[in-house]
């Protein structure tokens, strides 16, 4: 999304991955993929300036709105990719109740912090696998400690298996 986005002269406008849910796009993106070898430009061009356009509106209506805690809470997540998450620990950094951190992390965010961490892992994973590295080395230096669960979450999230997605990049 940010290469194409950029070739139209926008710049990636967050650090973090937004969750959108939309379940018109979603059907979207997987006529799009189920046709990616000669997709209809028209339709890839509505997809994106969709895509894009509801990206923006999660972005300024999440940015207004999101405690600054729970801000903390999502970079902190970025930067321990490859830890264990304990809510206990990540609600004491942050001066938060567990249980107020998972309810005010999901009404925010749209997803639990779980969920935040696992596709942030599928997407460090995914650009690894882009670059070149194994499956087996992307997988563990994401921070998914064995590879059924790295190949379940890979498939939920994406659509398509790690041994798929890197004979794709081919």
């Amino acid at each position: 999304m940010n290469h194409l986005l950029r070739n139209i002269g926008i710049e990636r406008t967050s650090d973090f991955p937004v969750v959108i849910k939309d379940d018109t796009l979603f059907k979207q993106y997987i006529r799009l993929h189920a046709n990616r070898l000669l997709p209809d430009e028209v339709f890839l061009a509505d997809f994106v300036w969709q895509l894009f356009s509801k990206t923006n509106q999660n972005i300024d209506r999440d940015m207004s709105v999101i405690p600054e805690k729970i801000i903390a809470v999502k970079r902190y997540l970025s930067e321990q990719l490859n830890q264990k998450l304990h809510l206990e620990n990540v609600s004491s950094i942050h001066g938060i109740n567990k249980y107020q951190l998972i309810r005010q992390f999901k009404q925010h965010i749209g997803v639990t912090s779980n969920t935040y961490l696992t596709i942030l892992r599928i997407e460090k994973a995914k650009n690894m696998i882009n670059n070149g590295y194994p499956i087996v080395e992307a997988a563990l230096e994401a921070g998914f400690d064995d590879q059924s669960h790295f190949h379940h979450s890979f498939l939920y999230y994406t659509g398509v298996t790690p041994g798929n997605f890197s004979k794709l990049l081919i």
